[in-house]
């Protein structure tokens, strides 16, 4: 149910219904899934909610599994790696 879930979220997402693709991922936090922190963290970004984003992103770095070269890749991306340098 959960990658279900995720899945749709990513569809909202790259069709750019950011709210919709936020209220699936808020109520998949429960999972621990580092992408759902990352696909947060993304869309926050994309809203201008930089700061938000990056408490998802420090969230995300606790868990014990996110640790993934596309993950990795996805924060660099989306942070132009500045962003974060930065603070």
């Amino acid at each position: 149910m959960y990658w279900l879930k995720y899945k749709v979220a990513c569809s909202y997402m790259n069709r750019n219904r950011y709210d919709d693709a936020l209220k699936i991922l808020y109520g998949l936090i429960t999972t621990k899934s580092p992408e759902v922190y990352l696909s947060i963290a993304e869309i926050l970004f994309r809203k201008g909610i930089v700061n938000e984003a990056h408490n998802y992103l420090k969230q995300m770095l606790t868990l014990n599994n996110w640790y993934k070269k596309n993950i990795v890749e996805t924060i660099l991306k989306i942070t132009n790696w500045k962003m974060l340098a930065n603070n």
